[in-house]
């Protein structure tokens, strides 16, 4: 899969998986470095979002509330070095915490 930068205002980038039907998408200003995948979309419905006038609004219309959806989490090593120090005092509190 490649990720794709989309001109969008609300949509980053996009990666589709056509052998299982899956869209990731980065949404701009997530600070949680998330992404969500949604499933159940068919190669003709990418076509048709990749090439919509908007793909922010296609996405509203005819995704965002009919397929299924997961987060997830952004790969440690995309982070930057502030993100994994971070990353690493989370797991530290949490591991001294129970």
């Amino acid at each position: 899969m490649t990720r794709i930068k989309i001109d969008s205002s609300n949509i980053d980038s996009v990666n589709y998986d056509e052998t299982t039907n899956t869209l990731q998408i980065w949404f701009k200003y997530n600070k949680d470095k998330f992404s969500y995948v949604y499933e159940n979309i068919v190669p003709n419905e990418y076509a048709e979002f990749i090439l919509a006038t908007s793909q922010g609004e296609y996405f509203d219309k005819f995704i965002r509330y009919g397929k299924l959806v997961k987060k997830i989490a952004e790969p440690v090593e995309n982070q930057s070095k502030k993100e994994k120090k971070q990353t690493k005092l989370n797991i530290y509190s949490h591991k001294n915490n129970r």
